[in-house]
């Protein structure tokens, strides 16, 4: 992370896969930041004279943020397959992943609740990006439903 001008950043700051900075345009130089960690938490420094850096117990799978005046804002993502899309025969999923977590994803030709199965080949392990993979199974299926599913490795 590189950063300068009128800031300062605590010790330890690091891992982060977004920042916004806000402040209070009187001129009175309040100041604040927020990041979002890999894991999905989030971290604020800087001014706090109305609590804008006093980030919420439990505030977790954050995957966007925004800063401004005296106000923090945070969009929280659950377990969302974002995107599923054919490459050629197989089809892609796409979803967003936090560190300290691993995905699996599960298919389907129903919505029965003993009908799921693992996709081989899609666990993974979150690093605090979005991931794709590929279910190679998906070629001549009528039907084909897919759910994502969490746990701590």
């Amino acid at each position: 992370m590189a950063y300068w001008g009128d800031t300062y950043v605590p010790p330890g700051v690091s891992n982060l896969v977004a920042i916004a900075a806000g402040g209070d345009m009187t001129g009175a130089n309040y100041g604040f930041n927020l990041g979002i960690k890999r894991d999905g938490t989030l971290i604020a420094w800087g001014d706090f004279n109305v609590g804008q850096t006093n980030v919420p117990t439990g505030c977790s799978n954050v995957v966007a943020i925004a800063a401004g005046g005296n106000q923090a804002l945070a969009i929280i993502g659950g377990l969302t397959i974002n995107q599923i899309f054919f490459d050629e025969r197989n089809a892609v999923l796409q979803f967003r992943t936090f560190s300290g977590q691993r995905y699996s994803v599960e298919s389907s030709s129903d919505l029965g609740a003993n009908s799921w199965t693992n996709v081989p080949g899609t666990v993974v392990s979150g690093t605090g990006l979005d991931v794709q993979v590929i279910d190679t199974n998906s070629l001549g299926a009528p039907f084909r439903f897919y759910r994502l599913k969490s746990s701590s490795p």
